[in-house]
């Protein structure tokens, strides 16, 4: 039972952000479809944490694009921002997007996606938690491209 109560305070504390990338290569397999040169690598940006009654922010995790991280290839700072909201597909796409202009790529076929959970629901103990408690899931992935001459 200890376990369970310890894997439950852990859950209702976590923030995370991550930044994956295709393997080098793969995506001269696929044909992609956009402007421009031919696609590189396909970047997922991906935020998560919580909200209090929807509206006071919780732990998140922190997509803040530091370029001069990981040797000078630029990472995302991830730590975590308490009581500032910062699951936002905004957040994510600004991340993408600067991610893109270090590489000097072009950044197409972007995809929004929020997994947030909304329930407002009253008829068992778990609705009732999620109406004061509310998992945010935020994902934004694009393709990115070598920057042509003619690219703005």
């Amino acid at each position: 039972m200890k376990a369970i109560q310890l894997a439950a305070a852990a859950l209702f504390v976590a923030g995370c952000s991550t930044v994956e990338r295709t393997s080098p290569g793969i995506m001269s397999r696929f044909d992609v479809v956009g402007p421009g040169a031919p696609a590189t690598e396909t970047v997922i940006i991906r935020n998560s944490g919580w909200t209090v009654l929807y509206f006071i922010p919780g732990l998140y995790g922190d997509v803040t694009w530091d370029p001069k991280a990981n040797g000078g290839k630029g990472d995302i700072a991830g730590g975590l921002w308490l009581l500032r909201d910062k699951c936002n597909a905004s957040d994510c796409y600004e991340t993408l997007q600067k991610l893109a202009n270090q590489q000097n790529c072009d950044l197409t076929n972007v995809t929004l996606v929020d997994n947030s959970m909304i329930n407002l629901g009253f008829t068992g103990y778990g609705e009732l938690l999620g109406c004061f408690v509310e998992p945010n899931d935020v994902i934004v992935s694009g393709v990115l491209r070598p920057r042509t001459s003619t690219s703005n």
